[in-house]
């Protein structure tokens, strides 16, 4: 499934999109995947998901086998994931699918986290890694933030670098979000696209060629200011001073980018270090 969510240049276009998008998901079921050896579990799980305002077709399996071999077949649009299995857990299930190319917004769920649980679920993509036993509350949340993942961004890239841009779009679009990249190889060539295609969010390096990276934001502003802007830079103070929402310091990790992803979209980053 597949949505487009067009640039807003105002808060009450952001509200407007969203009453749109909403009417859209209503329209159609999306296909879960439940992994959970515990029937007690499962059903509990399920009757919240059940609860939930947009109808939803779920599919249960109990080991880890099936739950790979069905999250492999990519006929899922998002999926609950036991870790612990007799057999192949549900970490190395996982791992599986990811390795394979498959982008499924999964959360892990156990009956307890390890302490490095952050660093799994980054390293799995995973939505976040959840602890039994799940409220209405937990699961409709994670619901609730695959409706917005799924609501197509539009971003801009803007940077002189070919390397740079390749490397971050390729981390966009491993994401678990929607996202449509249009890139611009200098400041002057950036605003143009950014006129043309109206980006939901917009890269830009600090140090670029024909038009620096603060002369860009600077000329973005005065065409729209709610727009988030992420300025790309490895100075730590580059940030004062400009009209950049953000900042992004190089070297930078694919979770850091999902973050801003995430900040995008008003969503709370679960694995991120200042989660609780």
């Amino acid at each position: 499934m597949r949505y487009q969510l067009w640039g807003a240049s105002s808060n009450s276009d952001w509200e407007r999109l969203q009453v749109n998008s909403d009417l859209e998901f209503a329209s159609s079921a999306w296909r879960l995947l439940l992994a959970e050896d515990s029937k007690v579990d499962a059903e509990i799980i399920a009757d919240h998901i059940r609860g939930y305002p947009i109808p939803i077709e779920i599919t249960r399996v109990s080991t880890g086998e099936e739950g790979r071999t069905l999250l492999s077949s990519n006929q899922f649009d998002l999926a609950f994931f036991d870790v612990v299995f007799s057999g192949l857990s549900g970490i190395d299930a996982l791992r599986n699918v990811r390795e394979a190319g498959f982008r499924t917004f999964v959360t892990l769920i156990s009956s307890s986290r390890p302490d490095d649980y952050r660093r799994i679920g980054r390293e799995l993509f995973a939505y976040d890694y959840l602890q039994k036993p799940l409220t209405r509350e937990l699961i409709h949340a994670v619901l609730d933030a695959y409706a917005e993942t799924r609501i197509r961004k539009k971003i801009l890239l803007i940077d002189d670098s070919a390397t740079a841009r390749r490397l971050m779009k390729r981390i966009m679009e491993r994401s678990l979000f929607d996202v449509d990249i249009v890139e611009a190889s200098d400041g002057v060539a950036g605003f143009e696209a950014f006129m043309r295609h109206r980006p939901d969010a917009v890269f830009v390096d600090l140090h670029m060629t024909v038009l620096d990276g603060e002369s860009t934001i600077r000329i973005i502003r005065a065409a729209n200011a709610y727009v988030p802007i992420v300025l790309v830079t490895g100075d730590t103070q580059a940030l004062m001073g400009t009209r950049a929402t953000y900042k992004l310091s190089k070297p930078f990790t694919p979770y850091q980018i999902s973050e801003l992803l995430y900040n995008f979209c008003s969503l709370r980053a679960p694995l991120s270090d200042a989660a609780p």
